[in-house]
């Protein structure tokens, strides 16, 4: 953990500034063994967009298993969430945003244009394992410092759907 907090302050002193995600920011590569804090700086609740926080297509019971969901996965190292082979928890990296992600993605940075200099890393997981036939998926970028900046709620499984053509 001295590990840990060391990358930290070395982090701000170097760059001469916090460790929040901006966009834009060139993310430092740092080992996968640590656990990921999960933060809520870029959470989307925004009323009029599909894929935020308080839509009414969330329940009670998707809020709940919403924290239990963060609490589990917060105690996994990063590089085994990744490193998954069998995907049960559907936490994945995306190679790539589709063009609904990036639309949001503008909208949430304010940004005109992406590419490959200016993209974040960006993945997802699944609030329900597999088998309770329930769609929805969390989407969150990697920041500095192995911070996963929670983003959309996708209650229906539409940002990547495999019916779509995105």
């Amino acid at each position: 953990m001295d590990n840990f907090f060391s990358e930290i302050n070395d982090f701000i002193e170097d760059s001469g500034r916090d460790i929040k995600f901006k966009f834009g920011d060139k993310i430092v590569n740092i080992s996968e063994d640590h656990t990921p804090v999960f933060s809520y700086d870029y959470l989307n609740l925004n009323p009029e967009c599909e894929f935020n926080f308080c839509s009414d297509k969330i329940t009670i019971e998707d809020y709940k298993q919403y924290f239990n969901r963060v609490n589990e996965l917060s105690q996994i190292y990063i590089g085994e969430l990744i490193d998954s082979s069998d995907h049960t928890d559907h936490f994945h990296i995306l190679n790539s945003p589709n063009r609904v992600l990036k639309g949001l993605l503008k909208e949430t940075f304010n940004c005109e244009k992406f590419d490959q200099t200016n993209m974040p890393t960006l993945g997802q997981f699944s609030l329900y394992s597999k088998g309770k036939n329930k769609p929805h998926r969390i989407f969150f970028l990697i920041g500095q410092l192995g911070f996963l900046y929670l983003l959309y709620f996708d209650a229906e499984h539409k940002i990547f759907s495999a019916t779509s053509n995105n």
